[in-house]
C-alpha cells in the first residue's frame, strides 16, 4: 500500500509506503506544511507525507474507534479556520464517540466538529462559494438510518442537504466540478 506518483506521460512510482490508505488530502494553501495527508483504514491515524517520500505519524485519534479515515478536505482561505477536516466510520457501528467528523490542528490534535453526524464518510467545501464556501459531508446522524449529503454550517450545526436515491446506486464520494455545481 501506499502513495503512488505519476508522471505526465504515465509511468507509475511508489512515492511512499503506507499500509491501509483510506484518504489523501493535499494542503494547497499551505497552512499545514503544503504536505499530503493520509488517512489509514482501521489504524485510527493520520500520516503526513514529506517532499522526500517519506511518511511520518502526523495524528492518532484518542477515541478507541478502530475505524476508518474516509476522507481528508482542508478549509479554504479564509474560511472554516483553515483547519483539517475528517471524516471517519466507525466498524464497530454504535458508538458515536467512534466516528464522525473531526478538525486536525497543525500540531496533529484531533476534535469532534458537527457531533450529531456520527458517522461520515466523505467531505467536501464549496469551491466557488455558489454554497458561501461551506462544508458538505455524506454522512448519517443515527446509524440506523440512511446517508444523507449534509451542508455544515462554520459553528458546526449540520443542515440536511440532499437525499440519495437510495433505491439508486449508493452514494460513495461527492464532489463540485469547477462551477460549484
Amino acid at each position: 500500500d501506499g502513495v503512488v506518483r505519476i508522471s505526465p506521460p504515465g509511468d507509475a512510482e511508489m512515492f511512499a509506503v503506507v499500509h491501509s490508505v483510506d484518504a489523501l488530502g493535499l494542503d494547497t494553501i499551505g497552512a499545514y506544511g503544503g504536505d499530503i495527508f493520509v488517512g489509514t483504514n482501521h489504524m485510527d491515524r493520520i500520516d503526513r507525507i514529506l517532499p522526500s517520500g517519506v511518511a511520518v505519524s502526523f495524528s492518532d485519534f484518542p477515541y478507541d474507534m478502530a475505524g476508518c479515515v474516509e476522507a481528508i478536505a482542508f478549509a479554504p482561505p479564509g474560511k472554516y479556520g483553515e483547519l483539517m477536516y475528517v471524516a471517519t466510520s466507525s466498524v464497530h457501528g454504535t458508538d458515536p464517540c467512534w466516528a464522525g467528523l473531526h478538525t486536525v490542528d497543525t500540531d496533529g490534535n484531533p476534535t469532534r466538529f458537527a457531533p450529531d453526524i456520527v458517522a461520515a464518510y466523505d467531505l467536501a467545501f464549496d469551491p466557488c462559494d455558489m454554497f458561501c464556501g461551506d462544508l458538505f459531508v455524506l454522512g448519517m446522524k443515527d446509524f440506523n438510518d440512511w446517508d444523507v449529503v449534509w451542508r455544515v454550517t462554520p459553528d458546526g450545526t449540520p443542515i440536511k442537504f440532499a437525499i440519495p436515491d437510495h433505491a439508486g446506486p449508493h452514494v460513495l464520494a461527492m464532489a463540485f466540478d469547477p462551477n460549484g455545481m
